[in-house]
């Protein structure tokens, strides 16, 4: 529960710094490259290095089975590796890397966030749709 509390709480701060790091460059002498920059180096330090760390030990970071702390810190590690793959692969995470990985090839991800082209209107579920199952 630690990990999920400083993940949502880092996160829930910083991750619009690094995504958008222009509205926020005032704050690092102008630069937003100093902006994504510190952000980055934040995020390695206070939040990837201890889900790496135990992730190393666990497959997920509850133990062997997937727990609510992993669903919640999920969402902020996907946002946080989108802003740049490139770097974020070649980052000395790798179990942060596979988890991050398997989350998203699992058939939960893929039923719950599938890839619907922007110009195509989709109807908001309503309480009958969640009783039949979104059939």
């Amino acid at each position: 529960m630690a990990l999920l509390l400083a993940g949502v709480s880092f996160n829930a701060h910083e991750i619009d710094r690094y995504k958008y790091p222009e509205r926020f460059a005032s704050g690092y002498g102008g630069s937003a490259e100093a902006a994504r920059q510190s952000c980055r180096e934040q995020a390695v330090e206070v939040f990837l290095e201890p889900l790496e760390q135990r992730l190393r030990v666990a497959t997920y970071l509850g133990g062997s089975t997937a727990c609510a702390v992993d669903i919640g810190i999920f969402p902020f590690v996907r946002q946080f590796a989108a802003v740049d793959p490139s770097w974020f692969a070649s980052q000395p995470l790798s179990a942060v890397q596979t988890w991050l990985n398997e989350w998203l090839g699992s058939a939960l991800f893929q039923h719950c966030m599938p890839k619907i082209p922007s110009d195509m209107p989709q109807p908001f579920p309503t309480l009958q749709d969640a009783n039949q199952g979104f059939k």
